[in-house]
C-alpha cells in the first residue's frame, strides 16, 4: 500500500494524482486511511517482516470415491452412447486425480458391476477404460442403477 513515508520511493503516496482513491479519501495515503480507521486503533504495532513469501503445507490429500453409473439401455443408442463413452474416457484419463477411487456400474433393465472400486494409477485407469461398455441392451430401469450403486 502507498504511505506517507518520504524515505520509501516505492510506496510513496502521490496526493496530487487523479485517482478514485484520492477523490474519496481527500488525498490521504492508503496506510493513513487504514491506520486512522476505528478497526485499527489500539492494536499492536506493525512488525517488519523480511520474507513475506507464503509457505504452504500439504496436510491431507482429499480422496474421493466415484461410481460411474452408466445407462446402457436401448435409449442410449448411437450418438448418446458415443458421448457417454467420450465423457467417461475423459474423466478417467484426465480429470480424476490419483487420490480418486472409481468404479463402473451399468444399468438397463438389470444392473451390473463392470469394475470394482479401485484407486487410480496408470494400470487401473487402463483397466477402467477397458471395462467401459460398448453395447446397449434392454430398457431403461433407472432404479436398477440407483439401488445397485448403494
Amino acid at each position: 500500500f502507498c504511505d506517507d513515508d518520504p524515505n520509501n520511493a516505492k510506496t510513496k503516496h502521490n496526493p496530487d494524482a487523479v485517482t478514485q482513491h484520492n477523490k474519496q479519501c481527500n488525498g490521504r495515503s492508503v496506510w493513513d486511511v487504514i491506520n486512522s480507521h476505528e478497526d485499527f486503533k489500539n492494536v499492536n504495532p506493525a512488525v517488519s517482516i523480511s520474507d513475506t513469501k507464503p509457505v504452504f503445507r500439504f496436510v491431507r490429500a482429499r480422496s474421493a470415491r466415484v461410481v460411474l453409473v452408466l445407462d446402457v439401455s436401448g435409449s442410449m443408442s448411437g450418438l448418446r452412447l458415443d458421448k457417454l463413452l467420450q465423457g467417461c474416457y475423459y474423466f478417467i484419463s484426465s480429470i480424476a486425480s490419483g487420490c480418486t477411487s472409481v468404479s463402473i456400474v451399468t444399468f438397463s433393465d438389470v444392473a451390473r458391476v463392470r469394475h470394482n472400486l479401485v484407486k487410480l494409477d496408470t494400470i487401473t485407469r487402463a483397466s477402467l477404460i477397458d471395462k467401459l461398455p460398448d453395447t446397449i441392451e434392454g430398457y431403461t430401469g433407472i432404479g436398477q442403477g440407483k439401488i445397485f450403486r448403494i
